[in-house]
């Protein structure tokens, strides 16, 4: 496409910085769509395909040109935005979380892995404020109890999570609130709704996992995150790679019984 259009200015007798005057394009962005670096833009504010069309007299001399040109954009544009990885940079524990939130209520079924911290729909009201590096009783963490309250208890939303037992073995708070927090996953694991898979050290895999965390919600987006910010990617190939990797692990964990029997055995350790 690049080539094509650095064809058709040639054709028409114009030069970059005369293009430039007469389209919405600024230098730097005509030089990247003739490199093939770029593409112009197509939105409701501005059909830069149409300004070049017009410009290129290419309804005149080549009009099936100007219709490929359009298709192709077209195209790209939407395989773009398929591909499309959004990072959000920040610090901001709270503000990611909110994400999560908006994000876990437009779904029905949210797969969940880490292997450093327990998930907050399952954190006790003591590790929450460990995690947010608050006391329990302030008002960031009252809030974030608020929104997690009853999470996994929706009958209408499946629950498959699956924890490393890291998670247990790097204990951000005491061994009171620990106990408390490990038993409450327990209870929590008996919802019919939640799956809760538990990953012990020392099984072997074939390969280390893609992420220390990750959620996938539905089969529309995946999200990670880390203290700098979270990425969302949208491609059904990505989420399909990542839903393959959720299973991966999950067919080597512990189920059930045997999972709540992992965790209790560790939880006694706190007692």
């Amino acid at each position: 496409m690049g080539a094509l259009l650095r064809a058709a200015r040639g054709d028409a007798g114009l030069t970059q910085t005369a293009v430039v005057e007469a389209t919405s394009l600024s230098q730097a962005a005509l030089s990247r769509i003739e490199r093939g670096d770029g593409l112009p833009a197509l939105d409701d504010d501005r059909d830069q395909v149409a300004e070049l069309v017009t410009v290129y007299r290419l309804g005149d001399t080549d009009p099936e040109l100007a219709t490929w040109l359009r298709d192709v954009v077209e195209e790209l544009h939407d395989r773009r935005e398929e591909k499309r990885v959004v990072v959000v940079r920040g610090s901001n524990i709270m503000a990611m979380q909110r994400r999560f939130t908006r994000e876990e209520q437009a779904s029905t079924r949210i797969r969940a892995w880490s292997q450093g911290l327990i998930l907050g729909q399952l954190q006790s009201p003591a590790y929450t404020a460990a995690v947010l590096g608050l006391p329990e009783d302030s008002p960031e963490v009252r809030q974030r109890r608020e929104r997690y309250a009853g999470a996994p208890r929706n009958r209408l939303r499946q629950y498959d999570v699956l924890l490393a037992e890291t998670v247990a073995r790097w204990p951000l708070v005491d061994d009171t609130a620990m106990l408390d927090q490990l038993d409450d996953l327990i209870t929590t694991s008996q919802l019919p709704n939640v799956d809760l898979r538990w990953l012990p050290l020392g099984v072997r895999l074939e390969r280390l996992p893609l992420l220390p965390a990750f959620h996938v919600y539905d089969d529309r987006m995946v999200i990670w995150s880390q203290i700098d910010g979270s990425a969302t990617l949208t491609a059904p190939e990505d989420v399909a790679r990542y839903v393959a990797e959720f299973e991966r692990l999950q067919a080597v964990a512990l189920a059930g019984d045997e999972a709540r029997s992992a965790i209790a055995e560790i939880a006694s350790e706190f007692r």
